[in-house]
């Protein structure tokens, strides 16, 4: 029972979390390190979850979960592909003689603006953060603490 407590609350530390990293970029520029603390966060959930004695069922009441278990997961994927798609699935950005282009792995793909270079990092930042808030969501209220 407390290990199923445990990682229900580490799903809602990793969707707190998420939440903030999205709301973050688009005050200032963070670093794309900060998304392992809520995949930390989420690996946590996921190792006390498969511990609970299941004969005692006690579920988070989430109203709607599946319908914003879904809407989360639409959104995520939404993100996923709008990185994709600007960025002409570029890995990372690089700046080379004053130029910004973007890179997947080491082959260049083509010249890039200097507020997408800028912008590269806040997006992926946005990405991961609504995939991993998405399955904190998912694991915070199909637990049964």
């Amino acid at each position: 029972m407390i290990l199923d407590r445990l990682g229900c609350v580490f799903s809602v530390a990793a969707a707190v979390c998420c939440s903030a990293l999205y709301g973050g970029t688009f005050l200032a520029l963070i670093p794309p390190v900060w998304v392992f603390v809520p995949f930390a966060l989420m690996f946590c959930a996921a190792v006390c979850f498969p511990y609970v004695d299941r004969r005692r069922v006690f579920r988070l009441q989430v109203p709607g979960r599946d319908f914003w278990g879904s809407v989360l997961f639409i959104f995520a994927v939404a993100n996923f592909l709008y990185l994709y798609r600007h960025f002409d699935g570029a890995t990372g950005v690089t700046l080379r003689n004053g130029t910004s282009y973007t890179m997947y792995k080491d082959t260049v793909l083509r010249p890039i603006s200097r507020e997408d270079y800028l912008l590269f990092p806040k997006i992926l930042i946005r990405a991961m953060a609504a995939g991993i808030g998405m399955t904190a969501f998912l694991g915070m209220s199909k637990s049964r603490a």
